[in-house]
């Protein structure tokens, strides 16, 4: 029987299924019209790269933001691909857009986490620089979790399994007993499956799509789904048990 449930955060609780990847291309669309998205994906490999000697532990979500697209902004820059005289601009406008969205969409997020907080323990697994926990406060939504763990602080990152164990351990369950909820294939559902746990795939704008999908149990394309998949699957569960 599922006891548990196990969140990725990134691109599964703030963005419900888009990588940020893709929300940032979404954002630099609406205010910079000669950017290509070859050269942007590079600006983001290069901000993802020195993220996490940025960021320290009491950073907000929305100063972390800042953070991720001056250091964007700093390689389209050096790379001549944007004009100095609008790089600040830029950056307060796609920090504006992408941060109204996250807030927009955690209201959602708070109705599908009420419904299932009495049935399930929740738990948070995320590749993230330290400050989850700031950034859970910040966002309204650190209470409903019995466990959080942040790779920055435990030096053990997806797609190592051994991430997903320690919330396990952490909760007290095995891994039959938890669900693992998260946007990315190969980093979440892959290695989630590897430990033995059941599996559901947030599918939205991803990084790039994976060649097979046999290690999810079940595809969403949205969180709002989830209560109603779950009740679903408790239902099976039940029926299986009962005729055995």
């Amino acid at each position: 029987m599922i006891k548990a449930l196990i969140f990725d955060f990134g691109g599964t609780l703030d963005t419900d299924g888009v990588h940020w990847s893709a929300k940032f291309w979404e954002a630099y669309q609406s205010y910079v019209k000669s950017l290509s998205l070859k050269s942007f994906n590079k600006a983001y490999v290069y901000s993802e790269n020195l993220m996490s000697f940025s960021i320290k532990q009491n950073d907000t979500f929305l100063k972390t933001l800042i953070q991720q697209v001056t250091l964007q902004i700093q390689y389209l820059k050096e790379t001549d691909l944007i004009d100095e005289r609008i790089a600040a601009k830029l950056i307060i406008d796609v920090c504006d857009y992408c941060y109204k969205d996250v807030l927009n969409n955690i209201k959602k997020v708070i109705e599908v986490l009420e419904k299932l907080k009495d049935d399930f323990r929740l738990a948070l697994v995320s590749n993230f620089y330290g400050n989850i926990e700031t950034i859970l406060k910040e966002l309204s939504i650190h209470d409903f979790f019995k466990s959080v763990i942040d790779s920055a602080l435990v030096n053990v990152r997806k797609p190592d399994p051994a991430i997903f164990n320690i919330a396990i351990k952490a909760l007290g369950l095995q891994p039959f007993e938890c669900v693992v909820i998260g946007d990315s294939y190969d980093r979440d559902i892959v290695p989630a499956k590897q430990l033995g746990c059941k599996t559901i795939w947030l599918k939205g704008k991803s990084w790039f799509e994976p060649s097979e999908t046999s290690s999810a149990d079940h595809v969403i394309k949205s969180l709002t789904e989830l209560p109603r998949l779950l009740k679903i699957i408790v239902l099976k569960d039940v029926e299986n048990k009962n005729s055995h």
